[in-house]
């Protein structure tokens, strides 16, 4: 019966060791989930900056002198430089 108890503890030893390894360590299956969420921001940063991109190309084109937008012309000569047109209306979102 001694034999068997220091057999026991032997082999649960080691398989406590792995389990407890395995479950919490810098390489264990908490590590696994943070770096799945770590996955999940880069890829919605990426999305977001890809988005950002993708507009700041469309209106490099609309201002391009081939493709020539006037409306949206217009618009970034009354935001930079504070000038419009006469009788036109101005309203500014960021101050309210």
């Amino acid at each position: 019966m001694l034999k068997f108890k220091y057999t026991l503890m032997l082999l649960f030893l080691p398989m406590a060791y792995i389990i407890y390894n395995f479950t919490s360590s810098e390489n264990g299956l908490k590590a696994l989930f943070n770096k799945k969420n770590d996955y999940k921001e880069q890829l919605a940063l990426q999305k977001s900056l890809l988005d950002k991109i993708s507009s700041t190309k469309k209106n490099i084109y609309l201002l391009s002198p081939d493709s020539l937008d006037l409306d949206l012309l217009s618009e970034k000569t009354s935001e930079v430089l504070g000038k419009t047109e006469r009788n036109s209306i101005v309203i500014n979102l960021k101050n309210l």
